[in-house]
């Protein structure tokens, strides 16, 4: 929604300017209220990369690590994770990192937008110690065949993630060959 003219002119404008305050759908009258994950994606501060690997064994399990930088920026995290198997998945603050692993570009969700995250990603680094337990899914169901989802878990509420710190996810499988998909899912706001 564009700013409206100003209101001091007309009432037509003082109309507009109460509707762009009190976010009014101009087709049905109604309210509009957005969460702030969404409301983050149309400003262009939403981020997400969509990590998929089909070969995920019980000896190897998949990681993910997430840098943040060490800016005023906050970044709040959400972790979406399936399998075509039983498993579990798991996120550590503060990992010993052997092996920062292959750099990976965070996608901004508003493909309009400019904007690029500050945090650095990668996939299958090499992890000594995952260290502090943050979260814990356990999910899926066995003996459903290869690339059929058998089991999906969210983390719906958000940590906000501390700055110039490492952060794995980590899926841990019980079959050979288990099909993971890793989503995580972040914007990143300043605070004034």
């Amino acid at each position: 929604m564009s700013l409206p003219r100003d209101p001091r002119n007309n009432i037509g404008s003082l109309i507009e300017w109460m509707r762009y305050l009190n976010a009014i759908d101009e087709v049905i009258q109604a309210r509009v209220g957005i969460d702030t994950f969404h409301h983050q994606t149309h400003e262009g501060n939403s981020y997400t990369y969509p990590f998929v690997d089909i070969d995920v064994d019980i000896a190897a399990p998949k990681y993910i690590l997430l840098r943040t930088p060490d800016t005023l920026e906050e970044q709040h995290l959400t972790i979406s994770v399936g399998a075509d198997g039983v498993a579990e998945a798991e996120l550590f603050e503060n990992p010993t990192v052997n092996v920062v692993g292959v750099a990976r570009i965070p996608i901004n969700r508003n493909r309009r937008s400019t904007n690029a995250s500050n945090v650095l990603m990668y996939e299958d680094p090499t992890i000594g110690l995952d260290n502090v337990q943050l979260a814990h899914m356990d999910f899926g169901a066995a003996g459903q065949g290869m690339r059929k989802l058998t089991g999906a878990a969210s983390m719906r509420d958000e940590f906000i993630l501390n700055r110039n710190e490492d952060y794995v996810i980590k899926v841990t499988v019980t079959a050979d060959d288990t099909h993971v998909n890793i989503q995580p899912d972040w914007y990143e706001v300043t605070r004034v």
